[in-house]
C-alpha cells in the first residue's frame, strides 16, 4: 500500500500570528507551546528564515542536560550578531529542559530592555506544565503565548486527504499520516516517536529524578493504549471503524 503523502503544503494559522508580532517593535518574548510533532519548530523556522534580520536558532532538546550558562552563551552570541538598525532574533527550542531557565531568560531579557538592544526572542516548548511554571514564576508581563495544538480535521483533510473517520481514528499527527495504511509502521511510529519521546522527555523529566520503575510503568500504559487502537477488529458502526474507547458499548 502506498504511503499517504501530503497533497498540499499547509501553513498553520499560527505562522501569521508570529510573523505579525515579529514585525512589531520589540515588546514581548514570543512563546510557542504545544505537543510534540505538530510543527512548532518547522513553523518558527519558516517564519524567521524569511525575515531579513540575523537569526540564531538553537535547541536544548538533547539527551544530556544543559545548564543555564548555555542560555547565556546563545544569548550573547545572538547579541554579537545584531544588526544595529534591523535588530535580530534568538530562537531557543525546548528551553524548559534547562534548570532555572526562566530566571536566566528574565535576567538577560531585562538587560536587553535596559540597554535598548533590539533582540527579539522566540521560545519553544513541548512540556506545557514546565513551560507554564517557568512563565508564571519569573516572566510575568514579558511574553505572549502562541499555542500550537494538534492538527485540525480541516488541516489533515487538506494536507493528506483524511476522511472524518480517519481523523477520529488516527488523530491530528502529520508525521504519522503517511503510515495509516500500514498499521504496524503507524503503531511503531506513534509509540517510538510520540509516546516514548513525550513520556521520557516531557512527562518524566528530568530523567535522573525519576525511578526507572515508574518510567517503565507509564510507558507500558501508553504503549498498551496505542496497541488497542491498532486495528478495528471488525467492530463497526454503520460504515465507520470506531476507535477502541467507543467499542465497549457496540459489542456489549
Amino acid at each position: 500500500m502506498a504511503k499517504r503523502r501530503p497533497s498540499t503544503i499547509i501553513e498553520r494559522k499560527q505562522a501569521d500570528v508570529l510573523r505579525a508580532r515579529l514585525a512589531e517593535p520589540r515588546r514581548f518574548m514570543q512563546v510557542v507551546a504545544g505537543p510534540r510533532q505538530v510543527g512548532k519548530s518547522t513553523m518558527v523556522e519558516k517564519v524567521v528564515s524569511a525575515l531579513k534580520v540575523p537569526v540564531r536558532s538553537e535547541s536544548a532538546d538533547e539527551p544530556t542536560l544543559r545548564g543555564s550558562e548555555w542560555i547565556a552563551q546563545q544569548w550573547e552570541a545572538a547579541r554579537s550578531e545584531l544588526d544595529a538598525r534591523k535588530g535580530g532574533i534568538l530562537v531557543l527550542d525546548e528551553v524548559q529542559k534547562i534548570p532555572n531557565w526562566s530566571e536566566t531568560v528574565k535576567r538577560l531579557w531585562d538587560e536587553d530592555t535596559r540597554k535598548k538592544r533590539p533582540l527579539k526572542v522566540v521560545l519553544l516548548g513541548s512540556a506545557p506544565l514546565l513551560i507554564a511554571r517557568g512563565l508564571s514564576e519569573s516572566l510575568a508581563g514579558r511574553f505572549e503565548t502562541i499555542t500550537m495544538p494538534h492538527w485540525s480535521f480541516a488541516e489533515m483533510s487538506k494536507a493528506f486527504g483524511f476522511t472524518l473517520d480517519e481523523y477520529i481514528f488516527y488523530g491530528g499527527y502529520p508525521g504519522a499520516a503517511p503510515f495509516i495504511h500500514d498499521h504496524q509502521r503507524w503503531r511503531r511510529y506513534v509509540i517510538d516517536s510520540l509516546v516514548e519521546t513525550s513520556v521520557s522527555r516531557d512527562v518524566l523529566y528530568p530523567p535522573e529524578q525519576v525511578h526507572l520503575f515508574w518510567r517503565e510503568r507509564v510507558s507500558e500504559v501508553c504503549r498498551h493504549t496505542i496497541m488497542r487502537n491498532d486495528r478495528c477488529d471488525g467492530v463497526q458502526s454503520g460504515s465507520r471503524c470506531m476507535p477502541w474507547w467507543r467499542r465497549g458499548n457496540a459489542v456489549g
